[in-house]
């Protein structure tokens, strides 16, 4: 299942973009967007969930499918076997290099699987741009 941000929270802030910088989350489409990125610059993500499980011992995975509708592929950002049935936060922090194309003109997003029913509340999610001089 895709992650979603609609961006309405109250700790949604997006005033402080870099120079020649849009934004990297497009809530119409649900994916990030890198085109405004040169190859080169990465992309800090900090994620912040907290996710509700059903099941002892149930395993939840969560990931970024990058190169949307490209040469797909995955950045790990959490697997866990939860033991007990419960709400758990989840943090994560983990950075993608736009190192080629692929990357960089195709949109990535965040997704959750598990073994077992879950729901999430998605807090939202902060990203660092380091720009290439």
């Amino acid at each position: 299942m895709d992650i979603p941000n609609d961006t309405l929270g109250p700790f949604t802030n997006r005033n402080f973009r870099p120079d020649g910088v849009t934004d990297v989350w497009n809530p119409d489409t649900g994916l990030f967007d890198w085109t405004d990125l040169k190859l080169g610059d990465m992309v800090d993500i900090r994620l912040d969930l907290a996710i509700t499980t059903t099941s002892p011992n149930q395993t939840v995975i969560v990931e970024l499918l990058v190169a949307v509708d490209g040469f797909e592929y995955v950045i790990p950002f959490v697997q866990a076997n939860v033991k007990t049935v419960g709400t758990y936060p989840v943090n994560r922090y983990n950075g993608i290099y736009m190192g080629d194309e692929n990357t960089l003109l195709r949109g990535a997003k965040f997704r959750i699987r598990s073994d077992a029913a879950a729901t999430m509340v998605v807090n939202g999610w902060y990203c660092k741009l380091l720009i290439r001089g």
